[in-house]
């Protein structure tokens, strides 16, 4: 068994229109995990989940995105990330 993390996410910073919004964030999923992200408004939670499905108002200006160790950055996530491992999605309550 592998001890690379399905998902990696290595000091990543996110930005709007030059703005920055997600600065160095870090985050790993290993495999068989479920992960939730939680926080007050403002936060970055969405930010971090459009970034990750390739909306592309959402620009990353540095760091990381690793899945299963290959580094994704600059690739259109949602194409690569939905497969029988791994989903994301988001809920609004």
């Amino acid at each position: 068994m592998s001890d690379t993390p399905t998902l990696e996410i290595r000091n990543l910073h996110i930005g709007i229109d030059g703005k920055p919004i997600l600065k160095g964030l870090s985050l790993q999923v290993n495999k068989g995990e479920i992960h939730a992200l939680m926080g007050p408004n403002g936060s970055g939670k969405s930010t971090l989940a459009n970034a990750l499905m390739g909306n592309p108002k959402y620009q990353v200006t540095n760091g990381q995105i690793l899945y299963k160790g290959e580094d994704l950055s600059g690739l259109r996530l949602a194409v690569v990330l939905f497969g029988p491992c791994m989903s994301l999605s988001r809920e609004f309550r």
